[in-house]
């Protein structure tokens, strides 16, 4: 086994970023799956309003990516410890957690809508309830983990980060 000290700073400054950076490479593409999947079983302008949300998503992550990026590279002194993690602080905390809030928010209400227009189709009625369990474990994963970014918990932090993407990843199936 290769130890951490073996590694080239450059190596452990862009394993960092990747891990960091795969996290919201893996929440938002399955959150943007259980939209589009609400979006295979809507009708009408609210479909297009999903569609839109979709849109939504994929601006949030880029910018929650791109903070990642201007937060770390501001603070230049993680890159030389042993185990190169940035203190992403309260900043990226808060808005993970609204954004994460407000995605949860509309893959909760988006199913409930849908189950409440819906009178027959039993099969549709089922995947809904599917979708909208799974995104209220998702939303709790991802209050723990905001709430490890905003208390600094450092390895902590990547553990709930673990836990979410597990969960958020086995949602979208």
């Amino acid at each position: 086994m290769l130890l951490i000290e073996s590694h080239p700073r450059a190596v452990k400054i862009f394993g960092y970023y990747c891990v960091d950076n795969g996290f919201y490479a893996t929440i938002w593409p399955a959150r943007i799956s259980i939209l589009l999947t609400v979006i295979r079983l809507a009708i009408g302008q609210f479909r297009k309003l999903l569609k839109l949300m979709v849109v939504v998503f994929l601006i949030t992550w880029a910018i929650l990516d791109a903070q990642v990026w201007w937060t770390c590279e501001r603070q230049p002194g993680w890159k030389d410890r042993e185990i190169a993690q940035c203190m992403l602080g309260k900043d990226v905390a808060i808005a993970q957690l609204i954004t994460d809030c407000m995605a949860d928010v509309t893959l909760i209400i988006a199913p409930v809508y849908l189950l409440s227009t819906l009178k027959s189709m039993r099969s549709l009625r089922i995947r809904l309830m599917v979708v909208f369990s799974s995104t209220i474990f998702t939303t709790i994963f991802s209050l723990v983990h905001a709430y490890a970014i905003l208390k600094d918990l450092g390895f902590m932090e990547f553990f709930f980060a673990v836990i979410e993407v597990t969960r958020t990843d086995s949602s979208s199936d």
